[in-house]
């Protein structure tokens, strides 16, 4: 069976990096004149521009007119992919108004400078081997962490608060995937990820939660003190910003790795999971099926097979969870047993 799944890979500091991020703020201007131009057309016509004349709209305007000659340096497929990246926001939101899917807004215009990423699909990158990669005729390095398995579909280049770059290569790999309700021993255990423990398994033992964010609390308070003195629009305001973002990044990254040696240090190692969606408003009935459609309450993606790797990743963040275990929104997927009502996993292993 094919399996899509995403290699990501920080780069490493370098002058040519002004490139990509240059790229990514003429990514993020081509947005806003979409948005524009779509607001406008619906003022006057109240109609609406798909995403095959809004891409034969851009190409024209990156091709005659001299004033959008900058558009040039992103490459013609990556306009299309944002075209495209318009197009679902819109339908999306569309399907809210018709009452068909979760709830989403218009799309909006985007600050330059917070704009994120641009996707390369067939041309304009090519894959040098090892830690290189060649994008629109630069060759730029990045941490190789683990190889590259698969055949390379698409490249985008993403760029996080604290101002770094990443290389994402999207890949289709082949991967056997167990049969459901094959397990390697026959035996079967659960995970409760709780409200006052981090998790508790099904012999009895806790995990307790770091709290990382509540030792950090104070360097994040003396952080938006600076951010808050410093003039609008100064650069020691962008670098006030910037270290506040890094303090954040970093508490994130040790949250990551908390759940990695929490998965690394437990003793069961599963080969086939089964994770359940909670019995939501709306649903049809309890379980696992990627066909039953919600109504309030439904969280997109409860019912993905998970990488092994990372089985001990919640369904959904550990805030809303907790939320939806406060308000009552989490049921057991068996009344009749005497699962706890935040449990979301059931491992086989």
């Amino acid at each position: 069976m094919q399996q899509r799944k995403t290699y990501k890979y920080r780069l490493y500091h370098s002058r040519r990096n002004k490139r990509l991020h240059r790229r990514i703020d003429i990514a993020g201007l081509i947005w806003n004149h979409m948005v524009a131009l779509q607001r406008r057309t619906y003022r006057l016509t109240c109609g609406y521009i798909n995403r095959y004349r809004m891409q034969k709209h851009l190409a024209k305007l990156r091709r005659n007119v001299s004033r959008f000659d900058h558009w040039q340096m992103v490459g013609s497929q990556a306009v299309q992919e944002l075209a495209e990246r318009h197009d679902r926001a819109y339908q999306r939101f569309f399907a809210y108004k018709r009452g068909e899917g979760a709830r989403h807004g218009r799309p909006r215009f985007k600050k330059v400078k917070q704009y994120t990423s641009f996707t390369l699909k067939q041309a304009g990158w090519k894959y040098e081997g090892g830690n290189r990669v060649t994008i629109q005729g630069t060759t730029y390095k990045f941490s190789l962490s683990r190889p590259v398995v698969g055949e390379i579909k698409t490249v985008t280049v993403k760029r996080d608060r604290v101002g770094h770059l990443w290389v994402c290569f999207s890949v289709v790999m082949e991967r056997d995937w167990p049969e459901p309700g094959e397990a390697s021993t026959g035996k079967s255990g659960g995970f409760d990820f709780g409200l006052r423990t981090f998790m508790t398994d099904h012999e009895g033992h806790a995990y307790r939660s770091p709290q990382f964010l509540k030792a950090e609390l104070n360097e994040i308070a003396r952080l938006n003190r600076e951010l808050s003195r410093k003039e609008k629009g100064s650069h020691n305001r962008r670098k006030a910003k910037r270290r506040l973002a890094r303090a954040h990044a970093r508490i994130a990254n040790k949250r990551r790795d908390a759940v990695s040696r929490s998965a690394s240090e437990t003793e069961v190692s599963p080969r086939a999971l089964r994770p359940f969606r909670p019995h939501l408003p709306g649903d049809a009935e309890p379980g696992c099926d990627e066909a039953s459609v919600g109504t309030e309450g439904e969280r997109p993606g409860l019912c993905r097979v998970f990488d092994v790797l990372q089985w001990l990743k919640p369904l959904d963040s550990w805030g809303q969870a907790e939320t939806a275990a406060r308000s009552g929104r989490l049921t057991s997927p068996n009344p009749a047993a005497d699962a706890p009502a935040a449990s979301i996993f059931n491992a086989a292993f």
